[in-house]
């Protein structure tokens, strides 16, 4: 008879040729010899249901039988179903005492096993030294998931050597088929901070991982496609990873799903799609459905009536839970008395959480409210703190708003120079009071040479924009030709599109058209209007 060491021989040998009956049958056969490597290998088998049916309970009995007689893989096996089974069986005591039996014979599983355990405090005294010790046995002995815990940890260094050295193990463990590392590198490589971006690879990681039906590769995958990260745009595409993952109860994926129902972002606008997925994931407690559900019923969308008093307590649940646009709008909503008393005190509580944490909108309005006052006292060294990190964050408000301080010695020195930087820096995209103010600027009467060319450029660019104090400046440019040549017809043309927008100079410049200009002009300058005007909008001129 053939000995147990030669039949397991054989049994890879038909695993390798895919003969997967064939092997179970001589690993049983050995099984029944008493060797534990192949109890090990038919308990796996029946587990999968590789070669023969699938039988959990026979494989525990078999994976038992091995551990007992000291197969380490099966100890560790053991330990897992100790750790990780329901109620009724979960005993941390039984798992450490299987995973520490493996671990002394160099089995990797079980050394990251109880590196969990340490670090977790389960059923041993926490201890994040012996945890860390362990990951890093593991690591070395080839355990992907060890080579992602020891590099979770070498990543909290901002040592740089450190961070080589986790990037380097997150690709060996990412190599040898672990999911979260595939997914912890592309998320890398989208950043682009710790290792040079790359949406290529983070592209092909995600697939990998959502292949393999991993929600965080779905909803990632979805995310390049949202964004064109290694691939063309294709928000359709992109919603059909969140919905696979979705549907799976992901979150973030319910979210992400929502957000496009609501948007109508690659999929057609539903709001009631869009709150039954808010609403999943609010479930789920995460904090941008439960924001997102707040933001439903503030509106009223989605087959619900509109509620203020509901959106804030949404709100304030989410922002508990540190959503940073929650926190936002409870600001908002305390200064306007929305929902809630106007209470600047909260108003200022909030928009300052979120402006820590780099809300650029809660910058701005953090820095407007000190400069209002609170309890009527301005505090306008707080204002430009906050103006300049909302700038520097890229709001271009902020610019004008600065400038607007240097302009009139708000807190701070006068320097009309400083003014005009900040100021055009907004206006040159595309704020229409910075645009405004710049004209104004120009016109040198506050300390800045006149440059009367560009002065009335810029009323162009605020008044076609709308905006009618602009349209009515711009009028009385070129009904003077002042830094443009005079121009009567497109000067009436400015007042009128000035009334409808409603600046309160209107109608003293449409007495003195019609007293000043010829029929021609005020007929001509109609007509102009006319071909710019928003439907509806008509004004009574006389």
């Amino acid at each position: 008879m053939k000995k147990p060491d030669e039949i397991i021989k054989k049994a890879f040998s038909m695993a390798a040729a895919d003969r997967h009956e064939d092997a179970f049958i001589l690993f049983e056969m050995a099984a029944g010899m008493g060797n534990s490597d192949a109890m090990y290998f038919a308990a796996a088998m029946l587990e999968d249901g590789l070669g023969t049916i699938e039988n959990l309970e026979r494989a525990r009995e078999l994976y038992f039988r091995a551990a007992e007689a000291g197969q380490p893989d099966a100890q560790a096996r053991v330990g897992g179903f100790y750790a990780l089974g329901n109620d009724e069986e979960r005993d941390y005591k039984k798992a450490a005492y299987w995973f520490e039996k493996a671990a002394a014979q160099g089995n990797s599983i079980a050394l990251n096993d109880l590196g969990n355990m340490y670090g977790a405090g389960l059923f041993f005294d926490e201890d994040k030294e012996k945890s860390l010790a362990l990951y890093k046995k593991a690591a070395e002995l080839g355990s992907a998931a060890g080579q992602f815990n020891y590099a979770a940890h070498l990543l909290e260094s901002t040592d740089k050597r450190k961070t080589d050295e986790a990037i380097d193990l997150l690709r060996k463990s990412s190599d040898g088929g672990f999911i979260k590392s595939k997914t912890t590198l592309a998320r890398f490589y989208i950043e682009g901070t710790i290792v040079e971006k790359n949406y290529d690879e983070s592209f092909s990681l995600f697939k990998d991982a959502a292949d393999s039906g991993d929600s965080e590769g779905l909803i990632g995958l979805g995310m390049n496609f949202l964004n064109g990260f290694g691939c063309e745009k294709n928000p359709k595409k992109a919603n059909e990873f969140f919905r696979i993952a979705a549907e799976q109860g992901a979150a973030q994926a319910q979210f992400n799903l929502a957000w496009s129902y609501h948007y109508g972002l690659g999929i057609e606008q539903d709001y009631e799609q869009a709150l039954q997925w808010y609403a999943l994931a609010a479930e789920q407690e995460l904090a941008d459905g439960i924001r997102g559900l707040g933001q439903m019923y503030e509106a009223g969308l989605g087959g619900v009536q509109q509620n203020t008093e509901l959106a804030v307590r949404l709100y304030q649940k989410a922002a508990d839970l540190g959503d940073v646009i929650a926190e936002y709008n409870l600001g908002v909503f305390y200064e306007h008395g929305e929902g809630v008393p106007v209470d600047q005190h909260l108003c200022e509580h909030y928009l300052e959480r979120a402006a820590q944490k780099g809300h650029s909108s809660a910058q701005l309005n953090l820095a407007l409210l000190y400069q209002r006052g609170i309890d009527g006292i301005p505090n306008h060294k707080k204002a430009l703190h906050w103006l300049k990190l909302a700038a520097e964050s890229g709001n271009i408000k902020a610019h004008g708003a600065i400038g607007q301080m240097y302009l009139s010695g708000m807190g701070i020195d006068k320097d009309p120079e400083k003014a005009l930087h900040h100021i055009q820096i907004s206006a040159e995209q595309g704020e229409v009071y910075s645009q405004y103010n710049l004209a104004l600027l120009l016109k040198g009467k506050m300390g800045v040479p006149a440059q009367a060319e560009q002065s009335t450029y810029w009323l162009k660019e605020a008044a076609s924009q709308g905006f009618g104090p602009a349209q009515i400046d711009l009028a009385i440019s070129y009904l003077e030709g002042f830094g443009v040549e005079k121009d009567c017809s497109e000067g009436f043309k400015w007042v009128i599109l000035g009334k409808i927008n409603g600046d309160d100079r209107a109608e003293s410049l449409i007495r003195y058209c019609n007293e000043s200009l010829d029929e021609h002009s005020l007929l001509e300058g109609k007509k102009r209007a006319d071909l710019v005007m928003p439907e509806n909008s008509t004004p009574h001129i006389h």
